[in-house]
């Protein structure tokens, strides 16, 4: 459920006004390039290409929670979301957004991890996003399969012996 909240979540993402101020990265999209091989994540990546402050992502991720789309059955409760920054190996930090989501009476979240300030080489490109359930795809700026591999050995170079992301040696095998 939390892979469709996700999607479902990006299909806003992809029909709100905001479609051009963020880039889809990281793990998410190995279900692009593994299908049903790729594994379970309960997170979404985007580079931000908004301010990065608290008040405009708030806005902005509350704006796109709203965005009016075809029925999904989910009700994304964007005024109890919460927000943390996070500076995790990228000198430009970032925000970790939770946000409840409730389909009928089962609650839910989507976490999404915002980063600013990152060069994309190459440069982004555009995509399908694959649905689980027959609801019209997300059309999304996203990283080269290069990019994001890229991004994870140097997380794991970084790091060393210090890493605990078993899932980037996952993801990498994959």
């Amino acid at each position: 459920m939390t892979r469709f909240a996700l999607e479902r979540y990006l299909y806003r993402l992809s029909r709100s006004p905001y479609a051009d101020a963020f880039v889809l990265k990281g793990a998410a999209l190995f279900v692009v390039w593994a299908g049903s091989d790729a594994r379970p994540t309960r997170d979404v990546d985007l580079l931000a290409r908004v301010e990065a402050d608290l008040a405009t992502v708030r806005r902005t991720v509350a704006a796109i929670c709203r965005t009016e789309v075809e029925p999904d059955g989910l009700n994304f409760q964007p005024e109890a979301m919460q927000i943390e920054a996070i500076q995790a190996l990228r000198q430009f930090g970032g925000f970790r957004v939770i946000v409840p989501v409730l389909l009928g009476r089962t609650r839910l979240q989507v976490q999404i991890d915002l980063g600013f300030g990152d060069a994309v080489t190459p440069a982004p490109q555009h995509l399908t996003y694959p649905t689980l359930l027959n609801f019209p795809a997300p059309q999304l700026a996203a990283y080269h399969m290069e990019t994001v591999i890229a991004e994870k050995l140097e997380a794991m170079i970084k790091l060393g012996t210090l890493n605990t992301r078993t899932k980037d040696y996952y993801d990498l095998l994959i």
